[in-house]
């Protein structure tokens, strides 16, 4: 009622959970109903929808969160779509929905390397909120180049990074996706980018790319720390409330300038149909 972005996929989300809910599988479903849109995906997943043009036939996804692949095959049935993730247990946790729900997808378990091997390969590659987290042997800067040079001449690249007023890197203790052990207890976990970092970490390394941003946060700074800090306390119990939250204390913003603190970027690419 409050008119926040996403609700189509709060709704599929929790359809999706009811259908697997009354099929018996109670552990699949139960999150999807209570949760189906986790905080800022409220706005991602709206933002890569309106960034992937309908008539893309083969596609790739990038580790995003699965929702919104489920979502896209769902509502475009013939498009083939291939989830790439290094993480097996994110896979086989997709693979499950997909097959108790009748959705069409295919499952890859690698990280973005394996585009090295597919140049020209896809009319959309996706990347909701994946960037940020790449690192080690290749980081962002090389990764964008790589999904960048999997699409087709004309093909269309949506990307979500999350950003702040400056430039940082965020360490943790443990690795919540537990793909790296820790070291010296503290595992990188994430950027969080301002317009700079944009420019020179992401736009740059695409020089002949069409390219555009917008922005999507919080109303006031330290909003979204407080609700992290709440969430990690309570887990289920806070982000059951989601839509309140995104309704009460987040918006668009017009650009970089006007977002008083933490946020979401979402980046559409369009490689020149003349490429190359």
């Amino acid at each position: 009622m409050a008119g926040i972005p996403g609700l189509e996929f709060d709704r599929f989300g929790r359809r999706l959970g009811m259908r697997l809910l009354f099929s018996g599988n109670v552990r699949l479903g139960g999150r999807l109903v209570l949760n189906p849109v986790s905080i800022v995906r409220y706005f991602e997943f709206p933002f890569a929808a309106g960034a992937v043009p309908d008539s893309a036939r083969v596609c790739a996804d990038v580790s995003s969160p699965s929702l919104f692949s489920l979502f896209w095959a769902s509502s475009h049935p013939g498009v083939a779509i291939e989830m790439i993730n290094p993480d097996g247990r994110d896979l086989d946790h997709t693979r499950r929905i997909a097959a108790a729900t009748g959705i069409k997808l295919g499952f890859t378990k690698s990280d973005v390397r394996i585009l090295l091997d597919r140049p020209r390969a896809y009319d959309a590659v996706w990347a909701i909120s994946v960037l940020e987290h790449v690192n080690g042997e290749y980081d962002d800067s090389v990764a964008i180049g790589w999904m960048y040079d999997s699409l087709r001449p004309g093909g269309v690249m949506a990307l979500t990074v999350p950003v702040d007023r400056q430039f940082r890197d965020e360490f943790r203790d443990t690795d919540p996706y537990r793909l790296v052990d820790a070291v010296d207890n503290r595992v990188f976990f994430q950027r969080w980018y301002d317009m700079a970092a944009i420019r020179e970490r992401l736009l740059d390394r695409l020089p002949d790319a069409e390219t555009q941003t917008c922005f999507f946060g919080e109303t006031r700074p330290g909003v979204f720390a407080t609700y992290e800090k709440e969430w990690r306390q309570f887990g289920l119990g806070r982000t059951v409330d989601d839509p309140r939250e995104v309704a009460d204390n987040m918006t668009d913003y017009p650009d970089w300038d006007a977002m008083p603190g933490v946020g979401v970027c979402g980046i559409r690419v369009v490689k020149p149909k003349a490429h190359g």
